[in-house]
């Protein structure tokens, strides 16, 4: 399994592969208005191939919580008949190892902690920070990539686009 940088030329089928996973109704969740108007950081944007076809995506966007700069992880998604063979996990290894190699901080995303927690996140760091629109604010979880760096943060998760 290679994980590779996305592409221009991969984005119609991240797009078909997030359709599949999330539903066509995907922009209309909570998450989603923090990637409006915004770019994904194209240096923390993976897809997994197998040949030519995509099995496998996971970006990461700028979003603030008050000034602060942070990460959200997401939408990571993975072809439903290959689930459940590590192929997520270890693309999300992938993605916060090269993040902290990139220097950024903190990282936060909006899913079950059950899952996400195997790979280090957790709702505690992030329990005063809110997502406008999300219905169970117990799914916002979060994950110091520096130890601390959400101690003390508080306040509504928000687009950097304003």
């Amino acid at each position: 399994m290679d994980i590779i940088l996305q592409q221009n030329s991969d984005d119609d089928q991240v797009e078909d592969l997030l359709d599949i996973a999330f539903g066509v109704d995907r922009h209309d969740k909570a998450s989603y208005t923090l990637r409006r108007n915004v770019d994904a950081i194209d240096s923390l944007s993976f897809i997994v191939k197998n040949r030519s076809s995509l099995i496998a995506t996971l970006r990461f966007w700028p979003a603030l919580v008050k000034d602060e700069p942070l990460l959200l992880l997401g939408p990571i998604a993975v072809l439903p008949e290959l689930q459940g063979q590590g192929i997520g996990i270890k693309l999300m290894l992938h993605g916060l190892m090269e993040a902290t190699r990139q220097g950024h901080k903190r990282v936060l995303l909006v899913g079950d902690e059950s899952y996400y927690k195997k790979v280090g996140f957790s709702r505690d760091v992030v329990k005063d920070i809110v997502l406008k629109g999300e219905a169970d604010q117990n799914r916002l979880l979060g994950q110091e990539l520096i130890k601390g760096s959400l101690r003390g943060l508080k306040g509504t998760l928000k687009n950097i686009s304003g």
